[in-house]
């Protein structure tokens, strides 16, 4: 059974919140719940395709404290042949490709 990946972020006097597109580029997204702190957040990234985070804090996402991350679709295991029939398969794999920014970010694969 495959498990999705994930994000973990941990920060001081901020918090992260997960943002579509728009609010990645324009920073113009909050959340009520999202006031500044100190602590970590974990994002499960179980879907191909971009994910966006930014900082809560209107002024540090400005500053350029927001996350862009491509998800990939998971690898299907290479077909077998006859002569490979002994040869242990290759698990699915996901991967996932990081745009740096000034936000710590620990990213774990499954």
């Amino acid at each position: 059974m495959d498990r999705p990946s994930s994000a973990e972020f941990v920060y001081y006097n901020d918090s992260v919140i997960k943002v579509g597109k728009a609010g990645y580029f324009h920073c113009n997204e909050t959340a009520p719940y999202a006031a500044p702190r100190d602590g970590t957040t974990l994002f499960l990234l179980n879907a191909p395709g971009p994910a966006y985070f930014a900082s809560a804090d209107l002024d540090h996402c400005y500053m350029g404290q927001r996350l862009m991350v491509d998800v990939l679709a998971d690898r299907a295991a290479p077909p077998s042949s006859a002569q490979q029939s002994s040869a242990v398969p290759t698990p699915a794999a996901r991967a996932v490709v990081l745009v740096p920014v000034a936000l710590a970010l620990a990213v774990g694969f499954v």
